[in-house]
């Protein structure tokens, strides 16, 4: 069965970003038709861990760059562990603020609880990791590890899950990399939000209920992490496609990611229309 044919099934769809729909800013040439087409048949969200761009800039460059016409509203960011995440919400309120963003970033913070900027690692009552580039100084996570190593009370959190992304035949670093550098210096847990963690799922729960939508296998979620799609099956009980030959696992072995993670309900090589579809079950 081909994709076109499998979506009718659905009464929504949530679909990932990068590995999904480009590999770092290139749109595969799939990307737009397919989108497009799932938007015809149900309510469409981006679901994404995507905690370095705000959604209104995200809905611009879909609009310049692939012609996909989505409203702010229907993406569903990492970022958003801003306001939704009561832990969240506790750890920064009222509270001085490092955080390690681009100016998309942070514009989630306008939405949140109230508090303070500090561009003062020593100052901070509290560090948010957004986002990074690869070519930026991470002079920074040294001494935020100093920092978090002496004051085992100071909140570290990461909007981000992610370690890497796809970028040609190898990975990208993202901002959870720099986030797990931390965790392991400083030896203990610092707070993260995102796919594959069950406040995200929650998340996804929400605001599908805030849109009339059961949370339900009637759901489909399409992601080029095996983990993500697993654990949003088993969180919140929607359908599950692992996206694999554009993604972070396109070189792993389907048995050995299945023995780590679980299966996902389906996968597909590619988000493209004419994509076999394959049942795991």
């Amino acid at each position: 069965m081909t994709l076109k044919q499998f979506l009718t099934k659905f009464n929504g769809f949530l679909v990932d970003a990068s590995g999904v729909l480009y590999e770092r800013s290139e749109f595969f040439k799939f990307a737009a038709t397919t989108f497009n087409y799932l938007q015809e048949l149900a309510p469409t969200f981006l679901a994404t861990n995507n905690s370095y761009m705000f959604p209104t800039d995200i809905v611009s460059v879909l609009h310049h760059k692939v012609g996909i016409v989505l409203k702010p509203e229907n993406i569903i960011s990492s970022g958003h562990g801003l306001i939704f995440d009561e832990f969240i919400q506790s750890a920064i309120s009222d509270k001085r603020l490092y955080i390690v963003g681009s100016d998309s970033a942070l514009k989630y913070f306008n939405d949140t609880v109230p508090h303070t900027h500090t561009n003062s690692i020593k100052q901070a009552q509290a560090i948010v990791l957004m986002s990074y580039s690869p070519h930026q100084d991470i002079s920074f996570v040294d001494e935020i590890i100093d920092v978090a190593t002496k004051d085992k009370h100071l909140p570290v959190i990461c909007c981000n899950w992610d370690r890497h992304i796809r970028s040609g035949n190898s990975l990208m670093p993202v901002i959870g990399t720099l986030a797990q550098q931390i965790e392991d210096a400083i030896n203990r847990p610092i707070y993260w939000f995102g796919k594959p963690m069950k406040n995200y799922s929650e998340l996804v729960s929400s605001r599908l209920n805030q849109s009339n939508l059961k949370t339900n296998e009637t759901i489909l979620f399409f992601d080029d992490n095996i983990n993500n799609v697993v654990s949003m099956q088993q969180h919140i009980g929607i359908t599950g496609c692992w996206v694999k030959s554009t993604g972070i696992y396109f070189n792993q072995s389907n048995d050995d990611l299945f023995s780590l993670y679980g299966k996902p309900h389906f996968f597909i090589d590619s988000f493209d229309l004419n994509s076999t579809v394959i049942n795991t079950h």
